[in-house]
């Protein structure tokens, strides 16, 4: 017996009775109802796995009862339930109609035990490896909270279908728990806030963390400043609840979250400008005593109007709050890439390193946690400020240093190692590095990532970071990327050679498509995986290349884990 939940949907008692006694003892629990309307009553109250739905049925037909459910679950923001169609005639105009709508399967009467079940447990097997694909790609690990990719795929569609409140929060101060309690204990605190966020935000509300300490949310229950006050009150009082228990009751750092909001419709449908909007009212509430709340106006202020002065104020400020000011940047996953494009395009000289504190056999757990977070503050403050660092897991960090040779970082190294072992014993643990110079490709700064391609009779270099997808088609290989369709003279094995270890992953004989660019998954209506992309194209991939994705996704994952 599987543990599945399933609900077979039919007005013909003999029929509703011999399935009922078909999945009874197969599945955990199973419904049957006799009519559209009373299986939408019960999907109001419960979330099934499956439901079998027959569509000739009085009064609301099978098509109908699936309109309504779809609508159903989205307005109560749930995943789509798997539905297979159920009928007695043998009509195939209707069975495409039914598999075009999105169900999942159809199914002639009378059943054939074997080939029902089976049918079933694909279904619910398909759904639930779409929602682990999904997960992937746009959940937050830390947190539990969608990431930004998660956020740009659901928010949108919200702003511009919705009443609510695009809201962002930003933790005050959290940097500070970064600088004196080190990463981990700074992981903890996002992780108590986005407990907090959860806990203050009603069922339907989309919450986000978008990056640092960063939030997003979509409210649709905060109307007014009095209940945004409300809302910010509550968070900060558990905040400070929170950060006293993890750190202890003499914990004196001011920390708590400001809330900029943005209302819907008063401000516009478009999530860009709300987005902007959303940012200028956390602006204006960072700027004056911060743990609060304000609400965007769309009434310009008539000082301010047109004020060039005040908008680079306030975007100097907004980047000044990033910095960690006497120490190397740690600017984050994206921020770090951005530097290293830029160190290949226009510095003169620039080394890399990369350190890896490596525990050996008998070292105990404890001693290694704080031999890393000795090595992360020796690290730090042994280098410039113009140095940039990138936690990429636990124990390895990977560092970037401007303007420097081989011979200059080998003395930091010696001084970051110097630093580490003043810090106190590190029984166990030891540190291994590799330090390499950045090769520039060439004086004029051109980037080795580039790939030649064909637009037309002329030839461009588009990145190989940019490119969506790569497929045969009339056999031609052709390149999709955000700027447009090119083809390329080489096989599809040659442009697999040049992508290097980049992010991409084979789907199928004759395609390769980019892990990094994908926004979200879904089940088609043969039960393969439709793939869409940040720019809106999607694309087919076999069931058999599912597991491929899915243990490329987790390596992904596993490349990196700081809070910044």
């Amino acid at each position: 017996m599987t543990d599945n939940y399933v609900i077979v949907v039919d007005d013909d008692a003999d029929s509703l009775a011999g399935a009922k006694g078909l999945l009874e003892g197969q599945f955990s629990k199973v419904r049957a109802v006799r009519s559209g309307a009373d299986l939408l009553k019960l999907a109001a109250k419960q979330d099934p796995d499956l439901i079998l739905l027959d569509i000739m049925m009085p009064e609301m037909d099978g098509f109908e009862t699936f309109r309504r459910l779809r609508e159903l679950e989205k307005e109560m923001g749930r995943t789509p339930t798997p539905v297979i169609f159920l009928t007695g005639e043998n009509d195939s105009v209707s069975e495409q109609h039914g598999l075009t709508i999105g169900a999942s399967d159809y199914i002639r009467k009378p059943f054939n035990r074997e080939i029902l079940l089976r049918r079933i447990q694909n279904a619910i097997q398909s759904a639930k490896m779409i929602e682990n694909l999904t997960e992937e790609v746009n959940v937050d690990k830390m947190t539990g909270l969608l990431n930004k990719a998660g956020a740009a795929g659901k928010i949108p569609g919200l702003c511009a279908e919705e009443e609510g409140t695009l809201a962002m929060l930003d933790l005050d101060n959290f940097k500070l728990v970064n600088d004196l309690y080190g990463h981990e204990m700074g992981d903890g605190v996002l992780k108590a806030f986005a407990r907090i966020l959860r806990d203050s935000s009603p069922e339907g509300d989309v919450l986000c963390r978008i990056g640092g300490d960063e939030f997003m949310a979509f409210f649709r229950r905060i109307y007014h400043k009095k209940e945004a006050d409300e809302l910010a009150k509550t968070m900060n009082e558990n905040m400070a609840k929170a950060c006293r228990e993890l750190m202890g009751e003499s914990f004196d750092i001011p920390i708590g979250v400001s809330l900029g909001m943005a209302r819907i419709p008063e401000c516009g449908r478009c999530y860009d400008d709300l987005f902007r909007f959303a940012d200028a009212a956390l602006y204006q509430v960072k700027q004056g005593s911060k743990h609060s709340a304000a609400i965007y106006s769309p009434e310009p202020s008539p000082e301010k109007e047109d004020d060039l002065g005040s908008e680079m104020q306030r975007l100097t400020q907004i980047l000044k709050e990033r910095n960690r000011p006497g120490t190397a940047m740690w600017p984050g996953q994206e921020g770090i890439t951005w530097i290293y494009r830029f160190l290949c395009r226009y510095a003169n000289e620039a080394v890399k390193l990369l350190f890896f504190v490596k525990r050996e056999e008998d070292a105990k757990q404890e001693d290694v946690a704080a031999a890393i977070r000795d090595f992360s503050e020796a690290l730090g403050s042994s280098l410039r400020e113009s140095d940039a660092i990138l936690q990429s897991r636990p124990g390895q960090f990977f560092a970037l240093l401007p303007d420097l040779t081989e011979k200059d970082a080998e003395m930091i190294v010696q001084r970051v190692l110097k630093n580490w072992e003043e810090r106190g014993n590190h029984p166990g643990v030891k540190v291994e590095y590799l330090c390499e110079s950045q090769e520039l490709a060439s004086p004029g700064g051109e980037d080795r990532t580039h790939i030649a391609v064909y637009e037309g009779r002329k030839i461009v270099f588009i990145s190989a970071k940019d490119i969506l997808r790569i497929y045969t088609e009339n056999r031609k290989l052709c390149i999709i990327s955000p700027s447009g369709k090119y083809e390329s003279r080489s096989t599809l094995r040659e442009f697999e050679d040049q992508l290097g270890q980049l992010s991409f992953v084979r789907i199928s004989r004759f395609e390769i498509v980019n892990l990094r660019k994908i926004r979200s998954f879904d089940l088609s209506i043969t039960g393969t995986i439709r793939i869409y992309f940040e720019n809106g194209e999607d694309t087919w991939v076999a069931r058999r290349y599912v597991k491929e994705i899915q243990n490329r996704l987790e390596d992904l994952r596993k490349g990196g884990e700081g809070n910044d």
